[in-house]
């Protein structure tokens, strides 16, 4: 039975300022079977122009998965971050591509991102519930009206329990 953490923290700096800080956890306990990583966040400032925050996710395999991508900003004053961002947009992008866009979750899609149980706890934060054939992703997020600040992006994979 495989049971093994690891654990990375990157800095990314520019110019004399931190830019992002990213912590990935990897937890494999699977006991045998195929392992997973279900979740993966990055938190950092958010600005404008080529500023913004950009993190991306690869689906592999054959087969589509369900992920639920979250932007997050008030809530994090609950944490103690300072300097939070308001009120976080993100645009969700395949290629070139907009595939999805959300401002306040409660907007679209707010029974079924409940049900997850993932999500955000201020109505002014963003979250995209959708089911994506294999291939490479990346998610913007940005400050509605050009608003500056921490933010927190999030992308889950989601499984309905059978």
């Amino acid at each position: 039975m495989r049971n093994w953490m690891r654990q990375v923290l990157a800095l990314v700096a520019g110019w004399g300022c931190l830019l992002i800080l990213l912590t990935v956890s990897i937890v494999d306990s699977a006991g045998g079977q195929a392992s997973r990583l279900i979740n993966i966040s990055t938190r950092g400032r958010v600005e404008t122009g080529d500023n913004v925050m950009i993190g991306g996710f690869i689906i592999e395999g054959t087969a589509p998965k369900t992920v639920v991508v979250r932007a997050i900003g008030p809530s994090l004053a609950s944490f103690g971050v300072p300097g939070v961002l308001a009120d976080p947009v993100m645009r969700l992008f395949s290629g070139q591509m907009v595939i999805a866009e959300n401002n306040n979750w409660q907007d679209s899609q707010a029974a079924a991102i409940s049900a997850t149980g993932l999500a955000p706890s201020n109505p002014l934060e963003s979250a995209i519930l959708l089911t994506l054939v294999p291939g490479a992703y990346t998610a913007i997020v940005s400050g509605v009206g050009g608003a500056l600040g921490s933010g927190w992006s999030r992308s889950s994979r989601w499984e309905a329990v059978k």
